[in-house]
């Protein structure tokens, strides 16, 4: 998987998320952010990433592609 990110949104502007925690689903494998949001986690199609952080709402993504840009809120 290449390196992709999370955004924090909100309504005026979008900024990167750093230490947000990515997790597939059902495993062990996980990742945070850095501090410009990006990220790097092997997994395959069909599994789904668990993207949180304190205070924001969890989302999940099932893996279609290699790239996977998320915006929490």
């Amino acid at each position: 998987m290449g390196t992709d990110s999370v955004w924090y949104r909100n309504r005026r502007y979008n900024q990167p998320l750093p230490r947000a925690t990515v997790i597939v689903q059902g495993t062990k494998n996980g990742t945070s952010t850095n501090f410009d949001g990006n990220y790097q986690i092997n997994a395959d199609q069909g599994q789904t990433l668990v993207f949180s952080y304190v205070g924001y709402a969890p989302q999940n993504v099932v893996v279609n592609s290699t790239t996977h840009d998320v915006q929490l809120s």
